[in-house]
C-alpha cells in the first residue's frame, strides 16, 4: 500500500514529539518520514526526498515555515515529483 511521506518542522521539540507520537500516521495511510527543527534543515532533507505533505511552524531560525513552503513548492516544479 503507497503511503503519503510527511515532514514535520518545528523548533519547539516538545511540538514534533507531540505531533510524531499522537497521530497514528499508517492509520490515516500517512508515513512520517522526518521531522526537522529548522527550515534550512528541512530543505536540505527535502532535496534527497520530497515530502507529499509538509507540516511546519511559521516563525523558526535560519528559514521560516513560509520561505520554507515556497522554497519546496518551486523544487517540486522543477523536479516534477
Amino acid at each position: 500500500m503507497w503511503m503519503y511521506k510527511v515532514m514535520l518542522v518545528d523548533d519547539d521539540y516538545p511540538v514534533l514529539e507531540l505531533l510524531s507520537e499522537t497521530i497514528e500516521w499508517a492509520a490515516l495511510g500517512l508515513e512520517l518520514r522526518s521531522m526537522h527543527a529548522n527550515g534550512e534543515a528541512a530543505l536540505q532533507y527535502a532535496l534527497k526526498d520530497m515530502p507529499d505533505i509538509l507540516i511546519t511552524d511559521i516563525s523558526m531560525p535560519l528559514m521560516n515555515g513560509i520561505q520554507l513552503t515556497k522554497a519546496l513548492k518551486e523544487k517540486k516544479k522543477v523536479f516534477r515529483w
